[in-house]
Protein backbone atom coordinates (compact mmCIF):
# COMPACT_ATOMS: atom_id res chain seq x y z
CA UNK A 1 0.00 0.00 0.00
CA UNK A 2 1.66 3.47 -0.78
CA UNK A 3 0.26 6.67 -0.27
CA UNK A 4 2.02 9.79 -2.23
CA UNK A 5 0.99 13.62 -1.76
CA UNK A 6 2.78 16.15 -3.77
CA UNK A 7 2.56 20.47 -3.70
CA UNK A 8 3.80 23.40 -5.02
CA UNK A 9 4.73 25.68 -2.49
CA UNK A 10 5.49 28.72 -4.60
CA UNK A 11 7.50 29.18 -7.99
CA UNK A 12 10.65 27.62 -6.60
CA UNK A 13 9.87 25.06 -4.13
CA UNK A 14 8.15 21.91 -4.64
CA UNK A 15 7.81 19.31 -1.60
CA UNK A 16 6.68 15.61 -1.88
CA UNK A 17 6.17 12.69 0.51
CA UNK A 18 5.45 9.06 -0.19
CA UNK A 19 4.12 6.81 2.82
CA UNK A 20 4.43 2.64 1.97
CA UNK A 21 3.77 -0.57 3.56
CA UNK A 22 4.22 -3.61 2.81
CA UNK A 23 3.79 -7.00 4.10
CA UNK A 24 5.37 -11.04 3.20
CA UNK A 25 4.58 -13.91 4.91
CA UNK A 26 7.92 -14.86 6.26
CA UNK A 27 9.14 -11.62 7.66
CA UNK A 28 7.98 -8.67 9.57
CA UNK A 29 5.75 -5.73 7.66
CA UNK A 30 7.80 -3.26 6.23
CA UNK A 31 7.71 0.47 6.66
CA UNK A 32 8.77 3.20 4.37
CA UNK A 33 8.64 7.18 4.42
CA UNK A 34 9.96 9.41 1.83
CA UNK A 35 10.10 13.23 2.24
CA UNK A 36 11.51 15.75 0.39
CA UNK A 37 11.90 19.41 -0.64
CA UNK A 38 13.08 20.46 -4.67
CA UNK A 39 14.36 23.99 -5.28
CA UNK A 40 14.18 25.84 -8.90
CA UNK A 41 17.51 28.09 -8.35
CA UNK A 42 17.52 29.19 -11.68
CA UNK A 43 16.60 28.34 -15.40
CA UNK A 44 19.41 25.17 -15.33
CA UNK A 45 19.89 25.26 -11.61
CA UNK A 46 18.08 22.74 -9.03
CA UNK A 47 18.30 21.46 -5.89
CA UNK A 48 17.18 18.92 -3.52
CA UNK A 49 16.96 17.96 -0.17
CA UNK A 50 15.51 14.84 1.15
CA UNK A 51 14.86 11.91 3.77
CA UNK A 52 14.25 8.18 3.12
CA UNK A 53 13.58 5.41 6.28
CA UNK A 54 12.12 2.36 6.61
CA UNK A 55 11.24 0.12 9.26
CA UNK A 56 10.48 -3.73 10.08
CA UNK A 57 10.61 -6.07 6.98
CA UNK A 58 13.89 -8.72 6.84
CA UNK A 59 16.19 -6.54 8.90
CA UNK A 60 13.88 -5.96 11.80
CA UNK A 61 15.27 -2.59 12.34
CA UNK A 62 15.41 1.30 11.01
CA UNK A 63 17.42 2.55 8.23
CA UNK A 64 17.80 5.84 7.29
CA UNK A 65 19.32 8.05 4.36
CA UNK A 66 19.89 11.74 4.17
CA UNK A 67 20.60 13.72 1.14
CA UNK A 68 21.22 16.59 -0.60
CA UNK A 69 21.67 17.39 -4.12
CA UNK A 70 22.42 20.14 -6.34
CA UNK A 71 22.77 20.91 -10.01
CA UNK A 72 23.17 22.14 -13.01
CA UNK A 73 22.06 20.99 -16.52
CA UNK A 74 24.37 21.26 -19.79
CA UNK A 75 23.51 24.31 -21.92
CA UNK A 76 21.74 23.00 -25.53
CA UNK A 77 25.10 24.77 -26.64
CA UNK A 78 29.11 25.24 -25.27
CA UNK A 79 28.48 25.31 -21.16
CA UNK A 80 29.00 23.73 -18.01
CA UNK A 81 27.42 21.12 -16.45
CA UNK A 82 27.40 19.66 -12.40
CA UNK A 83 26.20 17.12 -10.22
CA UNK A 84 26.96 17.41 -6.65
CA UNK A 85 25.54 14.49 -4.00
CA UNK A 86 26.01 14.10 -0.19
CA UNK A 87 24.71 11.94 1.73
CA UNK A 88 24.70 10.38 5.08
CA UNK A 89 22.41 6.98 6.40
CA UNK A 90 22.49 3.54 4.75
CA UNK A 91 22.70 3.16 0.94
CA UNK A 92 24.49 6.10 0.86
CA UNK A 93 25.86 7.98 -2.20
CA UNK A 94 27.87 10.20 -2.59
CA UNK A 95 28.92 11.69 -6.15
CA UNK A 96 30.63 14.64 -7.97
CA UNK A 97 30.23 14.77 -11.48
CA UNK A 98 31.50 17.65 -13.83
CA UNK A 99 30.78 18.15 -17.48
CA UNK A 100 31.76 20.63 -19.91
CA UNK A 101 30.75 20.35 -23.82
CA UNK A 102 32.23 22.78 -26.53
CA UNK A 103 32.51 22.94 -30.17
CA UNK A 104 34.48 19.98 -30.68
CA UNK A 105 33.61 18.08 -28.00
CA UNK A 106 33.07 16.95 -24.40
CA UNK A 107 34.72 16.34 -21.05
CA UNK A 108 33.67 14.25 -18.40
CA UNK A 109 35.11 13.93 -14.54
CA UNK A 110 32.89 11.74 -12.18
CA UNK A 111 33.79 10.53 -8.50
CA UNK A 112 31.57 8.45 -6.68
CA UNK A 113 31.63 6.12 -3.13
CA UNK A 114 28.41 3.72 -2.35
CA UNK A 115 28.26 1.76 0.70
CA UNK A 116 27.68 2.52 4.84
CA UNK A 117 31.49 3.39 5.60
CA UNK A 118 32.74 6.93 4.52
CA UNK A 119 36.42 5.46 4.47
CA UNK A 120 35.44 3.10 1.55
CA UNK A 121 37.54 4.16 -1.72
CA UNK A 122 35.34 5.61 -4.40
CA UNK A 123 35.72 4.91 -7.66
CA UNK A 124 37.12 8.12 -10.16
CA UNK A 125 37.03 8.41 -14.11
CA UNK A 126 37.70 10.72 -16.66
CA UNK A 127 36.25 10.49 -19.75
CA UNK A 128 36.30 12.46 -23.13
CA UNK A 129 34.40 12.42 -26.28
CA UNK A 130 33.48 13.78 -29.88
CA UNK A 131 33.10 13.23 -33.47
CA UNK A 132 33.73 14.26 -36.67
CA UNK A 133 31.28 15.14 -39.42
CA UNK A 134 31.64 15.85 -43.05
CA UNK A 135 28.44 18.18 -44.18
CA UNK A 136 28.53 20.88 -46.91
CA UNK A 137 31.94 20.33 -48.40
CA UNK A 138 34.03 19.98 -45.35
CA UNK A 139 35.10 17.94 -42.22
CA UNK A 140 33.68 19.27 -38.92
CA UNK A 141 34.99 18.12 -35.16
CA UNK A 142 31.85 18.26 -32.84
CA UNK A 143 30.67 16.81 -29.85
CA UNK A 144 29.26 13.31 -30.51
CA UNK A 145 26.39 13.15 -33.02
CA UNK A 146 23.76 10.22 -31.39
CA UNK A 147 20.61 11.28 -33.64
CA UNK A 148 20.62 14.04 -35.76
CA UNK A 149 22.86 16.84 -36.82
CA UNK A 150 22.68 20.43 -38.97
CA UNK A 151 24.94 23.12 -40.54
CA UNK A 152 23.59 26.45 -40.18
CA UNK A 153 25.42 28.53 -42.97
CA UNK A 154 25.51 32.05 -43.29
CA UNK A 155 28.25 32.87 -46.24
CA UNK A 156 30.99 34.87 -45.33
CA UNK A 157 29.55 36.19 -42.02
CA UNK A 158 31.72 35.33 -38.81
CA UNK A 159 30.60 35.65 -35.52
CA UNK A 160 26.95 35.00 -36.04
CA UNK A 161 25.16 33.44 -32.76
CA UNK A 162 22.95 30.33 -33.71
CA UNK A 163 19.67 29.51 -32.29
CA UNK A 164 18.00 26.13 -31.33
CA UNK A 165 14.47 26.63 -29.74
CA UNK A 166 15.68 30.17 -29.32
CA UNK A 167 18.89 29.14 -27.04
CA UNK A 168 22.20 29.97 -28.07
CA UNK A 169 24.44 26.88 -29.77
CA UNK A 170 27.64 29.40 -30.81
CA UNK A 171 28.89 31.54 -33.25
CA UNK A 172 29.53 30.85 -37.06
CA UNK A 173 33.10 30.36 -38.14
CA UNK A 174 35.31 32.48 -40.21
CA UNK A 175 33.26 31.09 -43.50
CA UNK A 176 30.10 31.73 -41.70
CA UNK A 177 29.04 28.01 -40.47
CA UNK A 178 28.25 26.49 -37.70
CA UNK A 179 27.43 23.17 -36.64
CA UNK A 180 24.54 21.88 -34.19
CA UNK A 181 24.89 17.89 -33.05
CA UNK A 182 22.11 17.79 -30.97
CA UNK A 183 19.07 17.24 -32.84
CA UNK A 184 15.73 15.43 -33.15
CA UNK A 185 15.22 13.08 -35.92
CA UNK A 186 12.39 13.60 -37.92
CA UNK A 187 10.51 16.27 -35.59
CA UNK A 188 10.68 20.15 -36.36
CA UNK A 189 13.62 21.66 -34.74
CA UNK A 190 13.45 25.12 -34.68
CA UNK A 191 17.16 26.82 -36.04
CA UNK A 192 17.66 30.38 -36.37
CA UNK A 193 20.67 33.13 -36.35
CA UNK A 194 20.50 36.43 -34.22
CA UNK A 195 19.92 39.06 -36.49
CA UNK A 196 21.81 41.61 -34.03
CA UNK A 197 25.05 40.03 -35.22
CA UNK A 198 25.00 40.62 -38.70
CA UNK A 199 26.51 43.79 -39.98
CA UNK A 200 24.39 46.74 -41.01
CA UNK A 201 25.71 47.21 -44.23
CA UNK A 202 24.06 43.35 -45.17
CA UNK A 203 20.29 42.52 -46.03
CA UNK A 204 19.00 39.89 -44.44
CA UNK A 205 16.26 37.61 -45.05
CA UNK A 206 14.70 34.78 -43.31
CA UNK A 207 16.34 34.24 -39.76
CA UNK A 208 14.34 31.36 -38.36
CA UNK A 209 13.90 27.64 -40.26
CA UNK A 210 11.75 24.87 -39.23
CA UNK A 211 13.68 21.66 -40.25
CA UNK A 212 13.55 17.33 -39.42
CA UNK A 213 16.53 16.26 -40.62
CA UNK A 214 16.90 12.42 -40.92
CA UNK A 215 18.34 9.60 -38.13
CA UNK A 216 21.91 10.15 -37.79
CA UNK A 217 21.87 12.40 -40.55
CA UNK A 218 22.19 16.27 -41.35
CA UNK A 219 21.04 18.89 -43.15
CA UNK A 220 22.49 22.27 -44.58
CA UNK A 221 20.51 25.08 -43.30
CA UNK A 222 21.40 28.67 -45.15
CA UNK A 223 20.39 31.78 -44.24
CA UNK A 224 21.40 34.21 -47.37
CA UNK A 225 22.42 37.35 -46.45
CA UNK A 226 23.29 40.24 -48.91
CA UNK A 227 26.46 42.85 -48.15
CA UNK A 228 24.49 46.24 -49.28
CA UNK A 229 26.49 48.70 -51.48
CA UNK A 230 25.63 52.08 -52.19
CA UNK A 231 27.58 54.45 -54.73
CA UNK A 232 27.62 58.29 -54.74
CA UNK A 233 28.89 60.76 -57.12
CA UNK A 234 28.10 63.57 -59.26
CA UNK A 235 26.99 63.35 -62.80
CA UNK A 236 27.91 65.77 -65.85
CA UNK A 237 27.14 65.66 -69.65
CA UNK A 238 29.14 66.30 -72.75
CA UNK A 239 27.08 67.59 -75.22
CA UNK A 240 29.64 68.77 -78.62
CA UNK A 241 31.99 70.61 -76.71
CA UNK A 242 30.14 71.85 -73.75
CA UNK A 243 29.43 70.46 -70.23
CA UNK A 244 26.25 70.11 -68.96
CA UNK A 245 24.91 70.24 -65.48
CA UNK A 246 22.08 67.55 -65.13
CA UNK A 247 20.38 69.98 -62.37
CA UNK A 248 17.22 68.32 -60.94
CA UNK A 249 17.24 65.88 -63.48
CA UNK A 250 17.89 61.88 -62.48
CA UNK A 251 20.24 58.72 -63.46
CA UNK A 252 18.21 55.42 -63.96
CA UNK A 253 20.22 52.70 -63.46
CA UNK A 254 19.46 48.98 -64.89
CA UNK A 255 20.42 46.01 -62.53
CA UNK A 256 18.95 42.70 -62.46
CA UNK A 257 16.41 43.38 -64.57
CA UNK A 258 14.79 46.28 -62.41
CA UNK A 259 15.55 50.38 -62.18
CA UNK A 260 17.44 52.06 -59.78
CA UNK A 261 16.80 56.07 -59.58
CA UNK A 262 18.43 58.79 -57.95
CA UNK A 263 16.84 62.48 -58.08
CA UNK A 264 19.76 64.81 -59.01
CA UNK A 265 20.67 67.78 -57.04
CA UNK A 266 21.53 71.33 -58.33
CA UNK A 267 24.89 70.34 -58.96
CA UNK A 268 24.37 66.92 -60.23
CA UNK A 269 24.90 64.56 -57.28
CA UNK A 270 23.51 61.41 -56.93
CA UNK A 271 23.05 58.50 -54.64
CA UNK A 272 22.33 54.86 -55.15
CA UNK A 273 21.30 51.77 -52.92
CA UNK A 274 21.63 48.09 -53.22
CA UNK A 275 23.75 48.75 -55.76
CA UNK A 276 27.15 46.33 -55.62
CA UNK A 277 30.29 46.11 -57.25
CA UNK A 278 30.22 46.03 -61.11
CA UNK A 279 29.27 47.70 -64.49
CA UNK A 280 25.64 48.92 -65.42
CA UNK A 281 23.48 50.46 -68.08
CA UNK A 282 22.66 54.06 -66.63
CA UNK A 283 21.19 56.91 -68.51
CA UNK A 284 21.41 60.64 -67.19
CA UNK A 285 17.58 62.41 -67.81
CA UNK A 286 17.76 65.78 -67.72
CA UNK A 287 16.07 69.09 -69.05
CA UNK A 288 17.05 68.80 -72.78
CA UNK A 289 17.87 65.01 -73.29
CA UNK A 290 18.87 61.45 -72.56
CA UNK A 291 22.19 60.28 -72.35
CA UNK A 292 23.39 56.76 -71.87
CA UNK A 293 26.27 55.42 -70.76
CA UNK A 294 27.82 52.66 -68.55
CA UNK A 295 27.97 53.25 -64.56
CA UNK A 296 31.00 51.00 -62.81
CA UNK A 297 31.18 50.43 -59.34
CA UNK A 298 34.78 49.28 -58.31
CA UNK A 299 35.00 46.80 -55.88
CA UNK A 300 36.13 47.93 -52.23
CA UNK A 301 35.79 47.05 -48.20
CA UNK A 302 33.62 49.91 -47.49
CA UNK A 303 29.92 49.69 -48.34
CA UNK A 304 29.96 52.79 -49.90
CA UNK A 305 31.50 53.67 -53.38
CA UNK A 306 32.16 57.18 -54.26
CA UNK A 307 32.82 57.16 -58.10
CA UNK A 308 33.61 60.66 -58.18
CA UNK A 309 32.47 62.68 -61.33
CA UNK A 310 30.97 60.49 -64.06
CA UNK A 311 31.09 61.93 -67.54
CA UNK A 312 28.21 60.61 -69.89
CA UNK A 313 29.46 61.82 -73.54
CA UNK A 314 26.34 62.46 -75.92
CA UNK A 315 27.52 61.10 -79.59
CA UNK A 316 27.43 63.54 -81.94
CA UNK A 317 24.73 62.26 -83.94
CA UNK A 318 22.14 62.98 -81.04
CA UNK A 319 23.76 66.25 -79.79
CA UNK A 320 21.04 68.79 -80.24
Amino acid sequence: VSLMANRTLNRWIYAFVTLSNSVQSHAASEYNTFVGLSFSLAPRLTAAVSRADRWGGLSAGHTGTSQAMVQQSLPVGPGLGYRLVLSQGANQVNQANVQYQGAYGRVEADYQQVGYDTGEAGHASVTATGGIVLIGGRPFITRPVQESFALIRVPGVRGVRGTLSNQDIGSTDSRGDLLIPNLLPYYGNRVGINDKDIPLDYDIGATEKLIAPPYRGGMLVPFPVRRVFSVAGTAVVRERRATIVPAYGQIVVERDGKKAISPLDEAGNFYIENLSPGSYPAEVQYETGVCKFNLVVPQGPAALADVGTVECVVPEKEAK
